[in-house]
């Protein structure tokens, strides 16, 4: 059984050949021109990178040490100034409160006494809280600092390595662009049924004739 060949060819339109041509030439001379120069920043990121990435790799370890040593509860005492402002924040109490009590005729009483205690275990209380807050609040920023210079760096090494490949994408799919869907097509197909009858016809009289085919 004989096979027939076909081949199908798809073009562009003819008068928009010359310019899909001058678009890929124009194209891999851009990619000649700008490949350099991206290859270029390329390497002083990655150099960069290398001065930058110990130092905060440095930073993060510091601000891991300084998580730790806050949970351990090392940074409680670390105001060498909170005494002196707590002290002072009690006398301002002790003076507001005796003068309330001494105004309304009942200084020294047992109430007034009380009175006192619990004004200025609360102004204690609240300064150091105050002061823990303002400590643990500066040390989380010295982390996220710590971790922004790390991701920074990082960024650094990952723009490096996608730098090089922003014109190499281009240039392929402007080619991709411009030959999408052309291109030249082979099919093979059988003969048709007249030729499968007259296969058929020409072996039954060739047996016929040789004594192949008995009754």
């Amino acid at each position: 059984m004989s096979k027939k060949k076909t081949v199908q060819k798809n073009e562009p339109w003819a008068p928009s050949q010359p310019y899909i041509l001058k678009g890929l030439e124009q194209s891999g001379q851009v990619f000649d021109q700008q490949q350099p120069t991206l290859n270029k920043y390329a390497g002083m990121q990655m150099d960069t990178y290398g001065r930058l990435a110990p130092g905060a790799e440095q930073g993060i370890m510091g601000a891991q040490g300084l998580v730790n040593d806050t949970l351990a509860g090392r940074y409680l005492q670390g105001n060498p100034y909170l005494d002196g402002m707590i002290n002072q924040t009690k006398e301002n109490v002790a003076n507001d409160v005796l003068s309330r009590y001494s105004s309304a005729g009942r200084y020294g009483s047992a109430y007034g006494m009380g009175e006192l205690t619990r004004q200025l275990a609360n102004a204690e209380n609240n300064a150091r809280f105050q002061n823990y807050a303002m400590e643990r609040g500066y040390q989380n920023d010295a982390v996220g600092q710590a971790q922004n210079l790390m991701g920074g760096s990082q960024g650094l090494l990952n723009n490096a390595a996608e730098l090089p490949w922003i014109g190499v994408g281009a240039l392929n799919g402007n080619v991709r662009n411009a030959s999408g869907g052309y291109g030249t097509t082979t099919t093979k197909q059988s003969g048709g049924i007249g030729q499968m009858l007259g296969g058929l016809a020409g072996a039954g009289l060739s047996g016929w004739a040789t004594g192949g085919f008995k009754i």
